[in-house]
């Protein structure tokens, strides 16, 4: 079986994600320490000490002078048929270079998808309006916008979380949800969605949530679907719901006629005439254990 990496290549698509700020950068260390593949990560901050340290091959120090910062961002994306961009909103640095990076892009003609937190209300009013100001700046630069909420993390953990266990839930979810993307966009053989189908239903669809859930044992894949569309982190109206992208990750012994059932279950929650895409990815690292991830916007029905 090829690996993601051989796929990418078989399909000639490069697939790029920006760690932007600490935060971002965080997410791709996470990434990288999970060892997900078919994707290329590079690391951008304002912190040039701290650049230094992160675990992407290609490290872009900003607010270094504009035209040198701007080349160097440039010639990191610029061969990228996806980009994904990765922030925490509130922050100076994910706030702020996002939308710049973001426009960047924009000029260049790249499917550009942001994904990015927004902060805890115990972070402080500045630090909200920051992040609100971040992502409406944003938001009109890139193809499609997934935010989560860090406070509803907050009611899945439970009251007793530390908070590296929340923010390792964080980068848990972001990560799941990119590699569940690309996933289906390599390995579209039983999927219903292929790169293009992505770019058609993601293009100028603006802000969109996550939901994920995982379970084990008798009717898994049911319950797990259960799960991701009910989770706290979809804080939009899931019955306006008319682009949805399903990704699911199962064992070697899960069929493709396990999927219907699940995403029968999306379908009843969302509206009517909902777009719903989804594919099937097998992992030999999941034993009796699926996964679904979800990806909702209701930006069509504006």
């Amino acid at each position: 079986m090829d690996s993601l990496d051989t796929k990418l290549a078989k399909k000639n698509l490069r697939i790029k994600l920006m760690g932007i700020g600490g935060g971002g950068c965080n997410t791709v260390d996470y990434m990288i320490d999970n060892h997900v593949s078919g994707i290329e990560f590079m690391a951008a901050n304002t912190d040039h000490e701290a650049l230094q340290d992160r675990k992407a091959t290609i490290k872009i120090p900003l607010g270094l002078k504009s035209t040198e910062s701007k080349g160097q961002i440039i010639s990191a994306i610029k061969d990228a048929d996806i980009l994904f961009l990765v922030a925490g909103f509130g922050g100076a640095t994910g706030s702020g270079a996002s939308s710049v990076i973001a426009e960047l892009a924009k000029e260049m003609g790249i499917f550009t998808i942001a994904i990015g937190t927004e902060p805890f209300s115990f972070e402080g009013k500045k630090r909200r309006q920051a992040a609100d100001d971040g992502i409406n700046s944003l938001n009109d630069r890139v193809d499609s916008l997934i935010l989560v909420a860090n406070d509803k993390l907050l009611e899945i953990t439970g009251g007793d979380t530390t908070i590296k266990e929340a923010f390792d839930m964080v980068n848990s979810t972001l990560s799941n949800s990119i590699q569940g993307l690309t996933n289906q966009i390599l390995c579209s053989a039983e999927s219903s969605l292929d790169f293009e189908d992505i770019k058609a239903l993601l293009k100028d669809s603006g802000m969109a949530r996550l939901g994920f859930g995982e379970a084990s044992g008798n009717d898994n894949l049911v319950h797990a679907a259960e799960i991701a569309i009910n989770s706290p982190l979809l804080t939009t109206d899931v019955a306006r719901a008319k682009t949805i992208i399903v990704s699911i990750t199962g064992d070697e012994d899960t069929k493709i006629s396990d999927v219907y059932p699940a995403v029968e279950i999306v379908k009843q929650k969302v509206h009517k005439d909902a777009q719903i895409l989804f594919g099937l990815t097998r992992d030999k690292t999941f034993k009796n254990k699926v996964s679904v991830s979800l990806i909702l916007s209701t930006a069509s029905e504006a």
